[in-house]
């Protein structure tokens, strides 16, 4: 399955250029956080713990230029059109 064949509920014209996260720590979060890519050149991958992403996807997320933060997720409030994420130890994201 490629990322064209996942339905993402992203507003392509709102949301385009802004910074995006896609909060998942699936068989298939990288394939997904890649395809945001298409949105925006401001993407990260929160998995919300420790993940076990292959080597091949973080590859790939790495040269993308999308990060993976394996943080736990302490908070998520909505800010402006989107949404602060709070990582345990670091400072809050602002993302859509």
């Amino acid at each position: 399955m490629s990322a064209a064949e996942i339905p993402v509920d992203v507003d392509v014209l709102r949301d385009a250029d802004q910074p995006l996260a896609w909060l998942d720590n699936s068989a298939i979060a990288g394939l997904m956080a890649i395809g945001l890519r298409d949105w925006s050149t401001d993407v990260v991958l929160c998995t919300n713990g420790p993940s076990e992403l292959p080597d091949e996807d973080r590859a790939h997320l790495a040269a993308a230029g999308i990060p993976v933060s394996e943080q736990p997720i302490t908070g998520l409030e909505p800010h402006g059109d989107g949404a602060s994420i709070t990582l345990s130890g670091g400072a809050p994201l602002a993302r859509r």
